[in-house]
Formats: structure tokens, sequence, C-alpha cells
């Protein structure tokens, strides 16, 4: 969550410092965890509790718009580049710490990773479905929420620094990250108010919002979002039996209702292959789209390789010291009416730029 909040202010055009021991941070190791976190910064590498390195660290922290880092509670202190001693050094800084259960709390001094934390909020149960066993979601989920989370944090703390003119404090977590993508359950009245939930076969919620197999063998996703596109959907003839009214999602006193839908859409797809169903929705005006059986080459050639991500700049590529031609998802967020230009495109080794950031900041090279 810390290097990928990072990333993001990298992205977008700031010039980011990474501060890591002299031997590379435990996550060299890696390879997809650096591609994916530490594009466009700048690698420092120093042993940042040593006396010697302290004047480095202060004239760094004195430099800094944003200090961030994600240490456990209580290392950051130890390490004198707590929040109060930033504060004495640059009053004016935005700190951030984006920790695994947050600043304060029984739990604040304890080890978090995404893993634990879709464990903790339940995220492996309910992509798993009802009574199905949990499923590990191996993308990192909550990792990528909690560094945009941070990145949204810091981006606001820049902007209340410059409309109040003092320094900020932003607090975030990856329990508060795996929270937010439960955000669509809340309590009315001191009861839970039941929403959507993933099926016995994982296809989805309802006749409305769910996964079809086709004759093919191939899946397809379809999405009814309005009482309007289930009329459009009942226009063909396979589906002419479809209730009248609206059914887009399973459970409560409608349950019958929609589960009698999936079973007419079911025999439906099933008559002819994916390709040929989402052509005949999307020229209904009907969301659906053909379920890519994707790795990581067909990935490759299916996203990496799309002419339209390379032009928007979605896709991007460039040249790495130890792995050569690189190519991965870009930055994402643009400003400006052009999407030319952009963050500089490298990944650092360790350490790759220690004597120009600090010759920069005025350290001698007898000093380095």
């Amino acid at each position: 969550a810390g290097p990928l909040a990072a990333e993001v202010l990298a992205d977008l055009g700031a010039e980011v410092i990474k501060v890591e021991p002299p031997g590379g941070e435990a996550m060299r190791g890696a390879a997809y965890a650096i591609a994916a976190c530490q594009r466009g910064k700048r690698s420092l590498a120093m042993d940042i509790g040593a006396a010697e390195a302290r004047p480095v660290v202060e004239r760094m922290i004195t430099w800094a718009d944003v200090v961030l880092h994600n240490f456990r509670v209580g290392v950051s202190e130890r390490l004198g580049i707590d929040e109060e001693s930033v504060a004495r050094l640059n009053p004016h800084a935005v700190y951030c710490h984006a920790s695994a259960f947050g600043p304060t709390g029984p739990r604040a001094k304890a080890p978090g990773n995404d893993a634990l934390m879709q464990a903790l909020t339940g995220f492996e149960r309910a992509i798993g479905g009802a009574g199905n066993d949990p499923i590990a979601a191996t993308w990192i989920p909550i990792d990528m929420v909690g560094g945009w989370v941070a990145a949204t944090g810091i981006l606001a703390g820049l902007y209340a620094r410059a409309t109040s003119g003092r320094g900020q404090r932003v607090a975030t977590s990856l329990l508060g990250a795996g929270m937010l993508l439960h955000c669509g359950v809340f309590r009315r009245d001191g009861r839970v108010v039941r929403g959507p939930e993933l099926d016995a076969g994982q296809t989805g919620y309802g006749p409305g919002y769910r996964l079809y197999e086709a004759g093919d063998g191939g899946w397809l996703a379809l999405v009814l979002p309005d009482a309007e596109a289930w009329a459009r959907l009942r226009t063909l003839p396979e589906a002419a039996s479809l209730p009248a009214t609206y059914a887009p999602l399973r459970g409560g006193p409608d349950d019958a209702r929609a589960r009698a839908a999936e079973a007419v859409l079911e025999a439906a797809f099933a008559s002819a292959p994916a390709a040929d169903w989402v052509s005949r929705l999307h020229a209904l005006g009907v969301p659906a789209e053909r379920v890519e059986a994707m790795d990581r080459d067909a990935y490759r050639r299916g996203i990496l390789d799309d002419p339209v991500n390379r032009q928007l700049g979605r896709v991007v590529a460039y040249d790495t010291a130890d792995w050569g031609h690189f190519e991965q998802i870009g930055p994402l967020l643009r400003c400006g009416p052009s999407v030319a230009g952009g963050p500089p495109l490298m990944l650092p080794g360790t350490g790759e730029h220690s004597v120009a950031v600090l010759a920069v900041h005025g350290f001698a090279t007898a000093e380095i």
C-alpha cells in the first residue's frame, strides 16, 4: 500500500525518493512487486537508523512536501521519522502513515498484510460464494485499494496545506481498505440490510447480474442495470418467457422469480456460442461481454498489445537496466488535455540514484 501510493504520486509528476537499506528492500526478491509499485522513483540506499545517516535524513525531511511510510506502529519513532519528529523539522510537510490496523487500538502494533486482511474482513469468504470454501484473491486487492486510499489522502493533505498553510497528517490502514470493499453492508433501524451475495456456483448475484455458459463452452457476463435493459432483453425470442418486471437479484421475496428467470436465460445462452450472443446483446443495447480465458500470455496479447491502450498511455514500454525492454500497465491518471509526456519511466536499482540525490541536496562527494 505504501509503495503503490508513492508510485501514484510519481505518475502524477512528483519527484519521489525511495529510501531503502543498502542491500535493497525486502521485496526486491519479488520482481512483480518492484514492477508493480516502484516505477518512476529514484532509489537512495542507506541505513536510515545509523547515526551517520541522520544529517541526510533530516535534510531530506526538510526538503520534502510529503513523508510517507508503512512501517509498523512504533518503528518510525525508533528511526526518528515519526510525525512529531517530522513536524519539528518541516512543519509544512504532509505526513502519511499507511499502517496495518491504524495508529491506535489494541492491534495497532500488530503486523498485517493483504492476505491477513482478506481473512479478517471476510473478503475470501465473500468471493468464494454461498456455502463454498474461501478463495484467496492473489491479485492483492486490499493492498491495491490501500495504496490508492493513501495516495488520495496525501493529495487531499496537499490541498489542505495549500489552503491553510499548515502541514497535515494522513493516517490510513489496510484494515480500513478491506472494510471499504464491503461498503455496501450497512445497518438500518438496528438491522443489517441484506445486499447481493455471490451464489454457490460463483456466477453472480441473480439473473440480471451474472455469468452464463454459452453453447460453445465459453462464458459471457450479463449486466442489466435497469428495467429498460430488462425489457430490451425480453425482445429476444429465446427470452420472451422472462417475467415482465425487472428481476435483477437473487434473495428475498423475489427469489423464486429470480431463479426461474435464471433458468430461462441459462437455456437460451446454451443455444449458441458466447461471441454470437454478445453480438446480439450489443445490437439490442444490452450490456454484455465475453469472459476472456486469459493466462498471462493472453493478457499480454489482449491488453498490453492493444494499440488503443498504447495510444492512450494505459500501457507503457521502456528499457530497464536489469530486465531489458519492459512493458507494463502505465500511469492511469493524467493531468492536462494531452497524454504525451508523463513521469520518468524507469524501475530503480537499489541505490541507483544515491550519489545524484545526495549531491543535489548539498552533500559533497567525500561525505557520500
